[in-house]
């Protein structure tokens, strides 16, 4: 059962009916036949990227300005990347190079200003972020289902204390 949505019967029965339900929305695959595909698109394929400085101003911590410098950094280069342009069998997009991309600043206000991005210094300033963050070395590690349930459990009991105690704030009398 793959997710836990569908049973491996349910797929193995939906798989290349086109009528299926499944089909229908995507989740089994079916072969087009006897047409040059199965999507057409009508009009652009666009891509929205954003990197919402707010969220990554809460970032914080004995090295937060590092932390914020750094996550900052992979952000702008995961915007900025190249996508794998292989969807589906078959299926391949590419960038329009008559359609640069269009990147922009927009303020608090809705206020837009076009930017120019140089991957160069996106990528010089990413290198120096993470060089003065302190990555250390890749390290590949098995993850532990127990170590995993047990963190959840010491979560579950510190909300609960926490919970307790604003329960027990909030009923207080106002003075």
């Amino acid at each position: 059962m793959k997710f836990g949505v569908f049973t491996d019967e349910e797929r193995q029965k939906a798989e290349g009916k086109a009528s299926s339900d499944l089909a229908k929305r995507g989740f089994v695959a079916v072969p087009s036949v006897a047409t040059h595909g199965g999507v057409v698109a009508r009009g652009a394929i666009q891509r929205d990227v954003t990197v919402n400085l707010v969220a990554l101003r809460q970032l914080a911590g004995e090295h937060g300005e590092g932390l914020r410098r750094y996550v900052l950094g992979l952000a702008l280069l995961a915007a900025t990347e190249l996508q794998d342009g292989f969807l589906r069998q078959g299926c391949l997009l590419t960038a329009n190079p008559d359609a640069p991309a269009q990147w922009n600043s927009v303020a608090r206000s809705g206020t837009r200003t076009a930017l120019q991005i140089d991957p160069a210094v996106l990528k010089a300033y990413a290198e120096k972020a993470a060089e003065v963050f302190g990555v250390g070395k890749d390290k590949r590690v098995k993850f532990d289902p127990k170590l995993a349930s047990a963190d959840l459990s010491e979560g579950d009991a510190k909300r609960g204390k926490r919970g307790q105690q604003k329960s027990a704030v909030q009923s207080a009398p106002a003075t």
